[in-house]
């Protein structure tokens, strides 16, 4: 959105992003929780599936900015950035923003004529691109502290951002 309305922005990196709505990605989040929630019984797992719907509605009635976010399709302004430069990375093990958008990320940008477009997957980590072996977020407590970025996902953003920020 905003490098939509500023001219001088010259590179956007979009970090485990989506290309769907972030209501069709907060059901699937909501979901993938229920589902691995080995407290629940089959029939809750069920009602609570069932619940969804309401209680995301819930959510976006609870002020504007949620209303707006959760019924705002960002794919839109994706098909419209024909200009920066895009970075599109995601974690290949990222259950929160899922790796399968990434490359739906870069062909809404690319639909606008942009064709500065990079979109890489990157193994072994998370939607917060920290090594992780499942990324299912109800393990991340578990994961060794401190919880660092990769290294090497650090090095692919500075090193692209050199390469397109070159005067």
């Amino acid at each position: 959105m905003v490098a939509l309305q500023e001219p001088a922005i010259r590179a956007v990196v979009l970090l485990a992003g989506g290309s769907r709505s972030l209501r069709v990605i907060l059901e699937y989040q909501l979901s993938n929780g229920i589902k691995h929630n080995a407290k629940l019984s089959a029939t809750q797992k069920d009602s609570a599936l069932a619940q969804l719907p309401v209680k995301i509605d819930s959510i976006a009635g609870s002020d504007p900015w949620w209303s707006f976010i959760l019924s705002h399709d960002f794919t839109v302004e994706q098909k419209q950035l024909a200009k920066p430069a895009v970075l599109i990375l995601t974690g290949a093990n990222d259950q929160q923003a899922t790796p399968d958008q990434n490359p739906e990320i870069a062909a809404n940008v690319r639909s606008s004529g942009n064709t500065d477009v990079t979109a890489r997957i990157i193994p072994g980590v998370n939607h917060l691109f920290v090594r992780d072996s499942d990324g299912f977020p109800g393990g991340y407590a578990k994961l060794p502290t401190p919880l660092l970025v990769e290294s090497g996902v650090i090095g692919i953003v500075a090193d692209w951002l050199v390469s397109k920020l070159r005067s």
